[in-house]
């Protein structure tokens, strides 16, 4: 009995399995953090921190489904993607605030689930639900997880359409 796996089922174990490389970075940055260089952790913000975690993976994830699309036309497309992901990370403030940016850039920020995670992840370890932008952060991510989401899944289904139309799926 063959079984037919949903591309977008392959996509999203993709997405989990990287998850679980990232978050156990994560949990051990944060141990080293807290152990070495005594920050201070709101404990009560670390569940809200990984809801929004899982919100911005959701909104990531729909940016996923256009990167792959980008793939799957151009084949050998790890420039652009890897172009695609400094942007990302230009523009989320990890390193420096959003207002140093240029202002084109400050907007990108704005559309960016990574910026609200970051910022949302931030605060919560550090203010828990006192949190000052917790409204703004919850809201702009559910937005972006519905855009995202969507854009990306109706950009895949074309894509992958148009590839199997040109039979060029099997070089895959």
């Amino acid at each position: 009995m063959e079984t037919i796996l949903k591309r977008e089922i392959l996509v999203w174990g993709s997405t989990l399995h990287n998850l679980q490389h990232g978050g156990l970075g994560v949990v051990l940055q944060l141990a080293v953090s807290v152990l070495f260089f005594g920050v201070n952790l709101n404990l009560w913000g670390v569940l809200p921190a990984l809801g929004i975690i899982a919100l911005s993976i959701i909104a990531m994830q729909g940016l996923v489904f256009t990167i792959v699309c980008i793939v799957l036309v151009a084949k050998q497309a790890w420039m652009v993607v890897e172009f695609l992901s400094s942007i990302l990370f230009l523009v989320a403030p990890m390193t420096y605030p959003i207002a140093v940016l240029p202002p084109l850039l400050q907007y990108v920020s704005m559309v960016s689930p990574l910026t609200w995670s970051v910022e949302g992840f931030r605060g919560f370890l550090m203010d828990g639900f006192a949190f000052p932008r917790l409204v703004e952060t919850v809201i702009a991510l559910l937005i972006l997880n519905v855009v995202f989401i969507v854009v990306g899944t109706v950009m895949f289904r074309a894509t992958e359409r148009s590839i199997r139309k040109r039979g060029a799926l099997a070089q895959f």
